[in-house]
């Protein structure tokens, strides 16, 4: 049984005030985080929805001024670098399966690269993150699979972090 691109549970899904999509089942919930850092204080926005057991997530921070002027100089991949860092440190007793390099739509073409890890977590379950920088935001995509998933559940969540597109 699939899940027709029309069906209301596989809607383009655009986060207020951001400049990306993404395929999302269903109705998000949205939390928010604010820090401060030395380069300023940012906001971590999460959009989270679940469905047939797999949790679907929008991660995205606008960056601060300071980073934002410094990226040229530091490069995109600092700042992706700098985003394994969080993921790993907020993912207690995960373990890193593999990591690599995947590309997002911008615009209807293959151009924003970014960084994918897949990470085993405790009880089994998968969740696989892509990040990317874009435009001045950090933005990650991830899915959870539970351990023993069934065929749709790994297609389901494949078409969620491929449906990312930048705008």
């Amino acid at each position: 049984i699939g899940i027709p691109s029309g069906d209301a549970r596989n809607r383009d899904y655009t986060p207020p005030g951001q400049a990306f999509v993404v395929k999302m089942p269903g109705e998000p919930t949205h939390q928010q985080q604010t820090a401060d850092t030395p380069e300023g204080q940012v906001t971590a926005h999460i959009h989270v929805a679940e469905f047939d057991e797999v949790v679907y997530a929008v991660n995205y921070i606008p960056m601060p001024e300071a980073i934002i002027a410094a990226l040229p100089k530091m490069g995109t991949q600092a700042a992706l670098d700098h985003g394994r860092v969080n993921l790993l440190a907020h993912a207690p007793g995960a373990t890193l399966l593999r990591e690599g390099y995947n590309t997002a739509k911008t615009a209807g073409r293959q151009l924003a690269t970014g960084n994918e890890y897949e990470l085993q977590m405790p009880g089994g379950a998968t969740m696989t993150v892509r990040q990317f920088v874009h435009g001045g935001v950090f933005c990650q995509v991830a899915t959870t699979v539970p351990a023993g998933p069934s065929y749709n559940q790994e297609l389901y969540a494949q078409r969620f972090l491929d449906s990312l597109e930048f705008r």
